[in-house]
């Protein structure tokens, strides 16, 4: 019950703001159940949906032209996280990685300190939030303060779009290396109708 409520809250957050709801979710849940073994494999699952409901509202408020760099070396990111990091990085080191993207993302929002131009980063943006989004479920945080000089509409769409590239490579790898197991998908099921009336 717990694991629903908490994805239908923070499923209208992203509906209302765009982005921060994985970041709720993994920080929330993961107190509960095993970060490696359930939460990050679910959250690919999540951030599938909700990006894609997201894409298909926003993608056309942006020139994705303008993003092909960072979402491809996003999508190699995310294949190397995925495969790599997830694979051979203990669990302690994740929650530290995790606790470290939270900080990150809380100082920006409270204090707006961080002021990059992503546009000049493309690469590297792309390649870094690929590496946190096949790892630990987490690609936007990177891109919303990298990109941040957006208006809101352009920003919900590029978050949605490079998550959605991303999330597709990531569950790819976690399907081929066999990181799902039925206690996921039973937890999903349970989400896609309060995922979908919150998106509405």
């Amino acid at each position: 019950m717990i694991f629903v409520i908490t994805v239908t809250l923070c499923s209208f957050l992203q509906a209302v703001t765009g982005f921060g709801s994985g970041i709720l979710i993994v920080t929330i849940l993961s107190t509960i159940f095993d970060i490696k073994t359930i939460i990050i494999p679910f959250i690919s699952l999540y951030n599938i949906l909700t990006n894609a409901l997201n894409a298909y509202s926003y993608s056309s408020s942006i020139n994705l032209r303008s993003y092909k760099k960072l979402i491809s070396w996003g999508i190699l990111g995310s294949f190397i996280g995925s495969i790599v990091l997830i694979r051979y990085v203990d669990k302690d080191f994740l929650e530290k990685l995790i606790a470290l993207i939270i900080f990150i993302y809380l100082s920006n929002t409270l204090f707006k300190k961080l002021n990059f131009d992503g546009s000049k980063y493309h690469i590297i943006n792309g390649l870094i939030n690929g590496l946190l989004s096949g790892s630990v479920g987490l690609g936007s945080v990177g891109i919303v303060i990298s990109y941040n000089k957006l208006d809101k509409t352009q920003l919900k769409a590029l978050v949605s779009i490079f998550c959605l590239a991303s999330n597709i490579i990531t569950i790819l790898s976690y399907f081929f290396t066999s990181r799902y197991n039925l206690s996921i998908f039973k937890y999903f099921s349970f989400c896609i109708i309060p995922i979908f009336i919150m998106q509405k």
